[in-house]
């Protein structure tokens, strides 16, 4: 099992991004939790700033430990498990060095050990985390509602820290999607999509169907 872990953790570095810290996932839920918290506390923190983007987890994980120190009296239970899931998914850097909350159901003992986690691995010296991305969503567009616009993401998240010092994040899903009206006609005529993530749009038989590939 080891000996696997430490192939995938060599794989996704190769292909990663080093820094001293990695940035949570821009758009997620609890980064507008983040923002709310911050509007809360009342106070201009010297390590957290959410007005730039985006927050870095070393950062955004004391300040919400601290932030459950000094409201212990005043938050209710769900806004206590609220942040303790947002540390979790970061649990790496909290102050005990793996804030990540335990699982009363793992699978086979080895899957879902924690709560957030497909994979969890934890050394002296390594953390390395391995997700599954499965997202699916379906709408339609006013003035385009013989269409139903969809995305539909499926891949893998790793991410992980070595020494203490060093953190690696690879999101690395494959997308298809109906895109909106605007951006069949004006964008992707001229291969361009706004979106930030994008590195390649590939060719499809199907004019409104574009397959895209995301990395970060």
């Amino acid at each position: 099992m080891k000996k696997n872990l430490l192939v995938c953790l060599l794989i996704f570095i190769s292909g990663s991004s080093w820094a001293q810290s990695t940035f949570l996932r821009k758009n997620m839920d609890y980064y507008f939790q983040i923002e709310r918290i911050d509007i809360l506390s009342g106070v201009i923190s010297d390590t957290l700033h959410t007005a730039l983007n985006g927050m870095m987890r070393k950062d955004v994980v004391p300040y919400l430990e601290n932030y459950l120190k000094q409201h212990e009296e005043t938050l209710n239970n769900v806004e206590r498990d609220e942040i303790a899931k947002i540390i979790s998914k970061s649990g790496e850097f909290a102050e005990n060095g793996d804030g990540a909350i335990e699982s009363d159901y793992s699978l086979f003992n080895t899957f879902y050990q924690k709560q957030p986690d497909l994979l969890h691995y934890k050394s002296d010296l390594v953390t390395f985390v391995l997700n599954p991305v499965i997202h699916y969503q379906q709408t339609v567009e006013s003035g385009n509602i013989k269409q139903n616009l969809f995305y539909n993401a499926k891949g893998i998240e790793a991410r992980g820290l070595l020494g203490k010092r060093v953190g690696f994040y690879t999101y690395l899903p494959i997308t298809k999607n109906v895109a909106l009206y605007i951006i069949k006609t004006i964008y992707v005529p001229i291969r361009l999509f706004p979106e930030s993530l994008i590195i390649k749009i590939l060719k499809s038989q199907n004019p409104d169907l574009h397959k895209i590939i995301y990395m970060q």
